[in-house]
């Protein structure tokens, strides 16, 4: 029987180097599986799984026509994962809120992935308010204001960005975010803390990781997600998701970390759990 075999879908022109999943594949095929990149949806390869790995906030309909053609695919119904899609934080100019407030792109990372594909549909002031901020900062993307009335007028007109509710988790004299990583059966969660509001990338002091918390996986089944990370933090003791993932980088200061190393080889095994599922789905045609 010849071994099980995993087609990946990327984007024409994207570096699989870039992303988490290129680790993962690294043990599938340590494992005996045969994995394939693809990039564009020009040439189909025939696979018994899929990995859909688009890395645009909006999966375009082609690669969605594409991936149905594979008899089983990861993240087939995880199709937009802007901001305004799943956040509960959102705010309008009207809203009655008096607490701080945080302005981000709608757009997942930023819209980098989408500036980078169509650098001419993006407005000028959208590509003024990527940079002007401290480059190569956890907190580039982002401006916190302390109430909605700061909130410069631009910001509301600009249909590529988002006012949310600014929420940090506090531990001590700390700041911390949760995220949650996971792929089939697979899960791992940690505990990022940090000096600065804003606790990603460089402004990370300490990862550490936690027991799973089943609302997440709750959440996660809800939204239809086979493979991704969610960030999010606790407010009065309840999960609030603030950004979602299908796509995760490759972070160099994650690749240090032993903790992180060990959970990513228990995470690739989750792909045994999503061919068992395309398994199944065959057996019962």
């Amino acid at each position: 029987m010849p071994p099980q075999s995993i087609a990946i879908l990327f984007l024409e022109r994207d570096r699989p180097e870039a992303y988490v999943v290129s680790e993962l594949t690294r043990y599938w095929r340590e494992d005996g599986l045969s994995v394939q990149f693809l990039f564009g949806t020009k040439n189909h390869v025939p696979a018994d799984l899929l990995f859909l790995h688009v890395n645009l906030s909006v999966v375009p309909e082609n690669y969605l026509d594409f991936a149905r053609r594979y008899p089983c695919c990861v993240n087939l119904v995880v199709r937009d994962i802007r901001k305004h899609s799943f956040s509960s934080l959102l705010l309008t100019p009207d809203s009655n809120y008096p607490g701080p407030v945080i302005v981000k792109t709608d757009l997942n990372c930023g819209g980098d992935p989408e500036r980078r594909l169509h650098p001419h549909l993006f407005t000028r002031f959208a590509h003024r308010w990527q940079y002007r901020f401290r480059p190569g900062r956890g907190d580039a993307l982002y401006s916190t204001y302390s109430s909605l009335r700061e909130v410069p007028p631009a910001c509301w007109r600009d249909p590529g960005l988002v006012i949310e509710k600014f929420v940090p988790e506090r531990i001590g004299d700390d700041y911390a975010v949760r995220t949650y990583h996971f792929l089939g059966n697979q899960e791992a969660f940690f505990l990022l803390k940090g000096r600065e509001p804003i606790v990603k990338g460089e402004t990370v002091t300490e990862t550490v990781a936690f027991k799973p918390d089943p609302r997440l996986s709750d959440i996660r089944r809800r939204l239809g997600f086979d493979y991704g990370k969610f960030d999010y933090v606790l407010l009065d003791g309840q999960p609030v998701l603030l950004d979602l993932n299908k796509t995760v980088g490759l972070l160099p200061n994650y690749q240090r970390d032993p903790h992180v190393e060990k959970a990513r080889r228990l995470r690739a095994k989750g792909i045994y759990n999503l061919l068992d599922r395309c398994e199944g789905r065959r057996d019962n045609c």
